[in-house]
């Protein structure tokens, strides 16, 4: 670890190009899926159109501001919107080797960076064309800004980080449980570095100030408790931990580790380095830990407690089980041995593979060459977006006409298989039918009733596709 900190720019270019290797091995095999066609969507729309829509939204808007500035400059294509996030997650990995050599020391920088490398749920959403790899981007600068704040407290800081703030609340609102654990850490400077906390008060005074006109548009956008995310349980959370850790082997090695740490500062302090800081450790852990705890009881009322609303916490952790592991003052093999552990439990797990749950690229392409005689239902109906990129890219960019220009050519999007006329129907030779995280039961019970028989049957992922042949009989 030494050797390697002699040489630590070194060291950080080269997890900077593993980043790009690793978050780019892949790339161009993901499909979109889910929210990503609605986000290149509404991101090839103006500014004021994107504003607008946000206005009927349960998200803010200002990722899709800066995705329709990308997609101006390089595209509407599923592989240059990925490379935004993929751009926004290999900034993240500098800010925190920034972050951590700034305000821990050089061996924290280092294995901290090595676990963001290595972090599964990181590498996921960092290929996702929504606002998660940006936020936690944005969120190292906020707490970069607030740890510069609190150990020199000035106007420039101070001013920087409320914009800052703001702007995480306009990437996701869930960024709020920031902002609750950065007042948490000053209070609890507040004795040692009072003129640092009270200018952290102001800064986020000033952010409210700022945030206050957009208000009133979350209290109407706000999601009722009848959607599809349910409350959580214990397991939910014990869940939620694992996914950030890799593994559960790592969540015990973790928590072995950093409570091992605090026993040996109260009981044996000689063991710890100069670099130990108590309060450096606990802001570290309410980093960590807070957001997911709150995000938790809040759930119980308005469900959120989502793996993706809790990546950012992944940054606090890999800082603080680096800055635990630098501060034991060990000799040379117990400190291997402790690495060696601790990587293991974690990278074991670790795939630069992440797959997708749905398979748009593989199951739409071939429909192409329908004939006329051929028609295709997909349900439900909002993943009209997934299909016409895969189908026909031109029709995905006429976003106003893509439902229309789709149903002359006989495909059409819906959710209940109860709706089909028998009239209409009739007109088909061969029915394509294709679900996406919902049965195939009803459409065959339906189209059986229509006097089709089902000829071909596959599925990739969550997706099922269905061909149905009119039966002469």
């Amino acid at each position: 670890m030494n050797n390697i900190a002699k040489h630590f720019n070194w060291f950080i270019l080269l997890v900077l190009v593993l980043h790009i290797v690793l978050k780019l091995a892949f790339i161009s095999q993901e499909t979109l899926y889910t929210d990503e066609p609605y986000s290149l969507s509404i991101a090839q729309q103006s500014f004021q159109e994107i504003y607008a829509q946000s206005l009927q939204d349960s998200n803010p808007p200002l990722y899709l501001f800066l995705l329709h500035i990308w997609v101006t400059l390089f595209g509407v294509s599923a592989m240059a919107a990925k490379l935004f996030s993929v751009l926004a997650s290999v900034a993240t990995g500098l800010m925190i080797a920034l972050f951590a050599k700034k305000f821990c020391n050089i061996p924290t920088a280092i294995f901290a960076s090595i676990l963001y490398l290595g972090s599964n749920v990181q590498l996921y959403y960092s290929h996702e064309i929504r606002t998660y790899a940006v936020l936690g981007f944005f969120i190292m600068l906020s707490m970069y800004v607030f740890f510069s704040l609190l150990r020199s407290p000035n106007k420039r800081f101070l001013i920087l980080l409320a914009l800052i703030n703001v702007a995480l609340l306009l990437f996701h609102y869930t960024s709020i449980y920031v902002h609750i654990a950065q007042g948490i850490i000053a209070l609890l400077h507040f004795r040692t570095h009072t003129k640092a906390f009270w200018h952290y008060c102001i800064s986020q005074i000033i952010s409210c100030i700022l945030f206050f006109p957009w208000i009133l548009t979350v209290f109407q956008n706000a999601p009722s408790n009848a959607g599809w995310i349910k409350s959580p349980n214990w397991g939910d959370f014990v869940n939620i931990l694992i996914v950030l850790s890799n593994s559960k082997a790592a969540v015990v090695v973790f928590a072995l580790l950093c409570l091992g740490v605090l026993y040996v500062a109260i009981q044996k302090p000689h063991m710890l380095n100069s670099s130990w800081n108590i309060k450096q450790f606990l802001s570290l852990a309410i980093w960590f830990v807070v957001p997911i705890v709150l995000n938790y009881i809040v759930s119980q009322f308005s469900p959120q407690f989502l793996i993706r609303t809790l990546l950012f916490t992944n940054l606090g952790l890999c800082i603080l089980v680096g800055y635990a592991f630098s501060v034991l003052k060990v000799g040379k093999y117990i400190q291997y041995t402790v690495a060696g552990v601790v990587g293991i439990s974690y990278l074991y797990s670790f795939s630069v593979y992440q797959p997708r749950p749905e398979q748009w690229n593989k199951v739409v392409p071939p429909l192409t060459q329908k004939s006329e005689s051929t028609a295709v239902f997909v349900s439900p109906w909002y993943t009209y977006r997934a299909f016409a990129y895969y189908y026909n890219i031109d029709y995905f960019k006429n976003h106003t006409r893509t439902l229309e220009l789709l149903s002359a050519e006989h495909v059409h999007f819906l959710d209940n298989p109860q709706t089909f006329d028998s009239t209409f129907i009739s007109q088909f030779d061969t029915i394509h039918v294709i679900t996406c995280r919902g049965p195939m039961e009803q459409f065959d019970s339906v189209l059986t009733s229509f006097r089709y028989k089902q000829l071909h049957h596959s599925q990739y992922w969550d997706m099922k596709n269905a061909i149905y042949v009119r039966s002469h009989q």
